[in-house]
């Protein structure tokens, strides 16, 4: 069962990423949030700057979300409008061709650009979105991210979560879980955790008494 009820805590962010999400659905995000300690929404970056904003609620917004078929400058420049406009974290998705071709040349300068547009304390994760990737080039992706200066990569895939956490160990880089579908198969959370990810990120809709 995906509820997270006994995954409470800071371990927790709630996204809402519809393209149909209005500044009313943002500001109940926030609510529904705060009312089950998140430590941290996701929101596209066209609802920034946002109002009224939870003391101690972390702010990310997507850029390349979801395909990553974007220039890299697009990419940078909407994760840098994020962060100027009060995003405390950029969430961007990286060309999935590179990855699956494990190009790790492309995808060092990709987030080289990315890190220049998402400067310190701001933070940058770097995703291969939802394009489905083997452990090996997954470690490479992560591999990429070490190199050039990401904080968090994301996994989507559970079982691949301990591959990630081998990959970045000895680095200052975390790992954190992301499910997508408000309608996903079953996952164990306390799995999700046991397995080195520092936090799950999943729609509101799952975040549940």
């Amino acid at each position: 069962m995906t509820s997270a009820s006994s995954v409470r805590g800071p371990w927790l962010e709630a996204t809402l990423l519809d393209p149909t999400c209005t500044r009313a659905d943002a500001t109940a995000l926030l609510e529904r949030a705060m009312a089950h300690d998140c430590t941290s929404v996701c929101l596209p970056p066209t609802m920034f700057p946002l109002r009224d904003v939870p003391e101690g609620l972390r702010l990310v917004s997507v850029a390349g979300y979801p395909t990553g078929k974007h220039h890299p400058l697009v990419k940078a420049s909407e994760a840098h409008m994020a962060v100027v406009n009060g995003a405390h974290e950029a969430h961007v998705v990286l060309d999935p061709a590179n990855v699956v071709a494990g190009d790790s040349n492309a995808m060092i300068s990709e987030i080289v650009t990315l890190r220049e547009a998402v400067p310190y304390p701001a933070r940058l994760r770097v995703a291969v979105g939802q394009t489905p990737v083997d452990d090996a080039h997954l470690e490479a992706f992560c591999r990429a991210a070490v190199t050039a200066g990401a904080d968090v990569v994301v996994v989507d895939v559970v079982e691949q979560i301990p591959v990630a956490v081998a990959a970045v160990t000895g680095s200052a880089l975390s790992v954190v879980y992301a499910l997508h579908d408000a309608e996903p198969p079953a996952v164990d959370l306390h799995a999700v955790r046991e397995a080195g990810a520092v936090g799950a990120s999943m729609p509101v809709e799952l975040i549940q008494e």
